[in-house]
């Protein structure tokens, strides 16, 4: 049976080799995979993608520390990350790293400030959704909570969706049953939500057997 990961490094070493030079994104897509599944940026390394790195630094210094954070991230070096993704304090992917860093290192309290404090600064709501499901799964769900209720206010419906989700599984964490009866209702009466969504219509049914059975 072949392997899945071997058949992605390849076809992600076919992508890093075709990358044409005036297509710089390509080249950052290809590295990015390729690094996350350990390849390392050293030169002088089996598998190494420096010759790679080095091209792409050339076009885009700051897309190549990327690069160089999310293999140091890989590779357990979360400090070495930290001190990458500092020098770039208004990049979206540098804040996300670095929250990544910060959970790894056992920190989800300060991975949910670096995503929340960037999101609020930037009004960029993908990295507060972010926040707001990382504080659910770490379990601070006061910080969860606040998030959720600013975010069911947003003007786009799959932040809405998502933020609703949040409170739903909040609410029923702390069996707090009439609300998310109401929180189903708002999740399945509203129109402008996609209404497939798998997870969604799951938390709707738990949440709705559990109130049935409490009552």
């Amino acid at each position: 049976v072949p392997n899945v990961g071997d058949e992605v490094e390849q076809t992600l070493r076919r992508a890093l080799e075709s990358a044409p030079a005036s297509r710089p994104d390509q080249l950052v897509r290809a590295l990015m995979g390729l690094v996350q599944l350990g390849a390392p940026v050293l030169p002088d390394q089996p598998g190494t993608v420096a010759p790679e790195l080095a091209r792409l630094r050339n076009t885009d210094a700051e897309a190549a520390d990327m690069v160089e954070a999310s293999a140091a991230l890989r590779s357990g070096q979360l400090q070495q990350a930290l001190v990458i993704t500092r020098q770039y304090p208004t990049s979206t992917p540098a804040v996300e790293i670095a929250a990544k860093a910060a959970a790894a290192a056992g920190d989800r309290e300060e991975a949910f400030r670096i995503l929340e404090r960037a999101g609020r600064a930037r009004g960029d709501e993908m990295l507060r959704t972010q926040a707001m499901f990382l504080a659910a799964d770490a379990g601070l769900d006061d910080k969860a909570q606040q998030v959720a209720t600013q975010l069911v206010l947003s003007s786009d419906a799959e932040t809405r969706r998502r933020a609703l989700e949040v409170q739903l599984e909040l609410a029923g964490r702390a069996g707090r049953w009439e609300e998310v009866a109401e929180l189903g209702r708002r999740l399945l009466e509203d129109s402008t939500l996609d209404l497939s969504d798998v997870r969604r219509d799951q938390h709707v049914i738990r949440s709705e057997e559990r109130r049935v059975g409490k009552e």
